[in-house]
């Protein structure tokens, strides 16, 4: 019986970094700024899983982890207070910018405020040059009055992510 426990431990602890990478992948193709430190540590979690020195329970217990930390990521925007596309856009000021989180949540704030204004941000703005050029313009004023300085890059960085979390099909549909 014991055998048994171990070939289902071992057939787990093989299969949960294909499925870490997978899902990690996702979610670095959705935000980019906010999930790519996860890379490096799939990246150090399959070495150790490779270490012949670890049992087979031990990797499982690395790999189940790896996924508790994803997933703590995932759920940080209930400790901000913010809603997860705020959060998002949070991530990006954070990664462009640096800095205190304040001025970053009141950015993120203010940036959820513009995408979310049917009349700044129509149904298919994101489809009109013209409306994303007055998008970016309204963000990097936005971001000007609250001191931050990188005024060419975080608008452009955070257009990228509000694509993906506010533009609205001609249906009122996210996209």
């Amino acid at each position: 019986m014991e055998g048994k426990e171990e070939d289902d431990l071992k057939s787990s602890a093989l299969r949960k970094p294909t499925e870490l990478r997978k899902i990690t992948n996702a979610k670095i193709a959705e935000n980019p700024h906010q999930y790519a430190k996860f890379s490096d540590k799939l990246r150090e979690l399959i070495e150790k899983m490779d270490s012949t020195q670890l049992n087979w329970s031990e990797k499982l217990k690395a790999a189940e982890e790896y996924a508790r930390d994803l997933e703590k990521e995932y759920e940080a925007h209930i400790k901000t207070g913010l809603s997860p596309a705020a959060h998002a856009i949070l991530r990006v000021i954070e990664d462009v910018e640096g800095g205190e989180e304040e001025r970053g949540k009141d950015l993120a704030l203010s940036v959820e405020a513009v995408y979310t204004d049917e009349t700044l941000a129509p149904k298919l703005w994101h489809t009109k040059d013209s409306l994303r050029k007055d998008l970016r313009q309204r963000v990097r004023g936005e971001a000007n009055a609250l001191g931050f300085r990188n005024l060419k890059g975080l608008p452009a960085a955070i257009e990228e992510i509000a694509i993906k979390f506010y533009a609205r099909s001609s249906f009122g549909e996210s996209c």
